[in-house]
């Protein structure tokens, strides 16, 4: 009852976000301008009853997400502890640099409110990093929680003075320019040359912005389903486009017996350009291994298998206007935005549209029967799928609805207020408060930003395609200071020419000189 009560309030905020998109969106159409151009404050007046309701219910929900909720579902479900009878100690990778422990902490303190077994957790680091660590794990032993960390042995690794290491940085191509923080990050993806030899698995994870909501040895029984080949283990987010760094399950033995460190120094190579120029970081390597292992002409099966949605719940509602740009909604809605797939501070669930959610879309258009007909059929078809954000050409899915054993909130996805909220609510007990935020977090800036941009844009062109199809019309978009709009250009019935063609409609305020470039599919006899 309580998560039905979480999940209802949830779309109840969801549907009125939705409309003040449609305001927006209604006034470009009816302005015949475009859909960036329009400042939120313009449908201020419009808005102020839904935005009254909305600002009126705000306390309620936070009072549900982060008290009632929580503290009823830790009353029904109590903190269990070790199980006493384990044998099996879980071994984890974390990196931090500088002064980023107390911010990065709150990844290790979701994680270990859940566990059942002993953890052998290897911090990797430069020197400010490890004892920045050092310091935080003694404040928390001193601390009136200091239960959650029984059977928790930490190991501090510095990599830059690791051997096997400094041979791996000679060797990756020169052609990359990779930062301070990117050595870091590469140092996860070999780290069979930085762990101690008696290490066989490990779990690498993100710090600060990953919250665990589940024991992690369910995460590593997923070890149990690799197949001879498989390496390493990542999730796919196709909101995103790429395969995410932010929970990596390494079979460490594996990587020593079949020299991964030529495989990864391989990879760098085969991603400079002409190709991606993507040699960066250990999620650049993913994804060579994964979704450009064939592209990139690499032979046989992919090293790496991909996790189960569970364990990599990127908070998303991609279908929604202007759903990650801040700038684009009124300051006190975007204060309080969030992915409506949140039921409580402890309870995320995948959310998945419904068919009122992609229909508020395309409400504002003015439709024929024909359009509207297509639109509802297309809406419908989609929204009655149990799955959804499945990877490419794979059955490898999420199902809708499923609860978030992981949610990792990366990139400019931290922009959003509530974030800072919702992992303060996971922080550990400090008695001295973090000096460094979410803001200095070591990946904010820094997730395969390039080949994501370019991911997207050809995500979106592909989706118009498919709609321009779809709806027997042209679909237009803005793309920075462009316009682009895509058409089904094809034989007109009745129309007695050889050449027919398909017009489009250039930006009222457009002033000459006026560029105009072309991509066609058209192999020939294509005319402008």
């Amino acid at each position: 009852a309580d998560c039905d009560c979480g999940r209802r309030l949830s779309e109840a905020f969801f549907r009125i976000e939705a409309f003040h998109q449609y305001l927006i969106a209604t006034k470009t159409v009816k302005e015949r301008s475009v859909y960036d151009d329009i400042d939120p404050e313009e449908i201020r007046d419009a808005f102020s009853a839904p935005l009254t309701w909305y600002l009126e219910g705000v306390s309620g929900r936070n009072f549900l997400q982060f008290e009632a909720i929580p503290q009823l579902q830790r009353f029904l479900y109590p903190y269990q502890g070790l199980n006493a009878t384990a044998s099996l100690r879980v071994s984890l990778l974390v990196l931090n640099l500088g002064d980023f422990a107390k911010a990065g902490f709150v990844t290790l303190w979701s994680l270990l409110k859940h566990r059942s077994v002993p953890l052998r957790v290897f911090v990797l680091g430069d020197a400010p990093g490890l004892a920045s660590w050092r310091a935080a794990v003694v404040e928390l032993e001193e601390g009136h929680e200091a239960k959650y960390l029984d059977q928790v042995e930490f190991e501090y690794v510095d990599f830059a003075i690791s051997a096997g290491f400094q041979a791996f940085k000679r060797e990756y191509p020169r052609e990359c320019e990779v930062s301070e923080i990117g050595w870091a990050l590469l140092a996860r993806i070999v780290c069979h040359e930085i762990l101690p030899p008696d290490v066989d698995k490990v779990i690498a994870l993100d710090l600060g912005d990953v919250v665990v909501f589940d024991d992690v040895r369910k995460l590593w029984d997923l070890f149990d389903d690799f197949d001879d080949h498989h390496i390493l283990a990542a999730a796919y987010v196709d909101s995103l486009h790429h395969v995410n760094g932010g929970a990596v399950l390494y079979d460490v033995r594996r990587m020593r017996e079949r020299d991964f460190t030529a495989l990864v120094l391989s990879a760098a190579k085969s991603a400079l350009p002409p190709r991606s120029g993507d040699c960066i970081h250990d999620q650049s390597i993913l994804n060579v291994l994964w979704t450009h292992w064939q592209e990139y002409g690499f032979s046989g099966l992919s090293p790496l298998m991909l996790l189960p949605c569970r364990w990599m719940v990127v908070p998303v509602a991609e279908w929604q206007m202007q759903w990650n740009t801040p700038g684009m909604w009124l300051p006190e809605v975007a204060q309080n935005l969030r992915y409506p797939g949140i039921i409580s501070a402890d309870h995320v669930e995948v959310y998945c549209p419904t068919a009122l959610d992609l229909l508020s879309v395309w409400s504002f258009l003015t439709i024929t029967t024909n359009f509207n007909r297509r639109v509802r059929r297309l809406v419908l078809d989609e929204a009655s799928k149990p799955y959804r954000y499945c990877a490419p050409k794979t059955r490898h899915c999420c199902k809708c609805g499923e609860r978030a054993s992981l949610l990792h909130i990366p990139g400019d996805l931290k922009d959003w207020p509530f974030v800072t909220t919702f992992f303060s609510f996971h922080s550990p007990p400090w008695k001295v408060p973090p000096a460094a935020g979410l803001e200095s977090a070591q990946t904010r800036n820094f997730w395969l930003k390039n080949e994501r941009f370019e991911s997207d844009k050809e995500a979106l062109i592909g989706q118009a395609e498919g709609l321009a199809e779809t709806l027997d019309s042209q679909v237009c978009f803005s793309r920075q200071a462009k316009k682009c709009c895509l058409v089904r250009t094809k034989e007109i019935p009745g129309l007695d020419f050889n050449v027919h063609y398909q017009t489009v409609n250039l930006l009222d305020h457009a002033k000459l000189p006026l560029r105009v470039e072309f991509q066609t599919t058209a192999p020939y006899d294509g005319h402008a």
